[in-house]
């Protein structure tokens, strides 16, 4: 059987498959893990999305690949995507309890500084070998960050 790549264009589409209601801009989404419906997996899929997704998870009980690399966290770690980024989940997957996920079209950086200076940044390319595993104190951190970016958001 021929392993199929699902792709994911538009954060509508992701925000569809995903259960999720509340999409305010057709080029950004951010949502807390634990206010997204429970998601999972009966086999394994394999998928790109045409947009960039960083996420941080707590309370992540499941592995998951990145490119050929496999993660299993239960800390907070955070995790970067790039558009076309090949990922997978499968059987086992369950949706992190607690944390975040910010998906950012490229069309809504295009024209800023960092629509050029996003490609250099190492942690959305596979080279990287590690998630970027995080201290409470950094975890509190992005926690506020994001914070930040969801009341921004929804104004």
């Amino acid at each position: 059987m021929k392993d199929v790549i699902h792709h994911i264009e538009s954060i509508q589409e992701h925000h569809k498959i995903m259960g999720h209601k509340n999409l305010k801009h057709p080029l950004m989404g951010i949502l807390r893990f634990e206010d997204a419906p429970v998601f999972s997996s009966t086999e394994k899929v394999r998928f790109t999305m045409g947009f960039y997704a960083i996420t941080m998870k707590k309370n992540y009980h499941c592995k998951s690949i990145y490119g050929q690399t496999s993660y299993d966290f239960d800390e907070g770690v955070m995790g970067f995507m790039a558009p076309r980024q090949v990922s997978s989940i499968d059987e086992s997957f369950v949706s992190p309890e607690s944390g975040w996920f910010l998906l950012i079209h490229p069309d809504f950086l295009a024209g800023s500084p960092l629509s050029r200076k996003i490609k250099a940044y190492d942690y959305f390319h596979y080279a990287v070998n590690e998630a970027l595993i995080l201290s409470e104190d950094e975890e509190r951190s992005i926690d506020d960050i994001f914070k930040n970016i969801q009341q921004e958001y929804n104004r």
